[in-house]
């Protein structure tokens, strides 16, 4: 342990971390820090960390990194999908309706864009056509 320093133990008596009193005083190049890679954190599902060592923590890593490269595909493809999905929605409606269903798009955007809101083609909930998914009143709570 370093001068100024104490090492935590958790519950289970593992060292967890170095905890100094002082800062310590760094010569460090800010251009350095600039051009090297940027490490990646391997982020671990619950309990992993209590249970991999370090080679096992890198290989998650890699396998990681090769599905993440899967899964956006698949979301791309995903989205691509429900785009199509609308467009083919949309050619159940009569012309007028779609005409007024833009209008309504337009009038959403604007009313989002001016209130700092994201811009997409999310649903209202009062604009849905779904049920109301409010739960019922309690009827014990009526007998007072």
């Amino acid at each position: 342990v370093p001068a100024g320093g104490s090492k935590d133990s958790d519950a289970n008596g593992q060292e967890s971390r170095e905890v100094s009193e002082k800062p310590q005083e760094t010569n460090v190049d800010p251009i350095a820090l600039v051009s090297q890679p940027k490490r990646t954190t391997v982020r671990l599902p619950k309990f992993f960390s209590q249970l991999v060592n370090q080679q096992q923590r890198e290989e998650i890593g890699r396998i990681q990194t090769d599905y993440r490269a899967k899964i956006q595909s698949l979301e791309a493809e995903l989205e691509d999908m429900r785009k199509a999905e609308l467009q083919v929605m949309e050619q159940v409606l009569t012309q007028d309706q779609r005409k007024l269903l833009a209008k309504k798009r337009s009038q959403a955007a604007g009313k989002r864009s001016s209130s700092g809101q994201p811009t997409g083609d999310s649903q209202d909930s009062s604009d849905s056509d779904e049920p109301s998914r409010e739960e019922p009143a309690d009827p014990s709570a009526m007998d007072d």
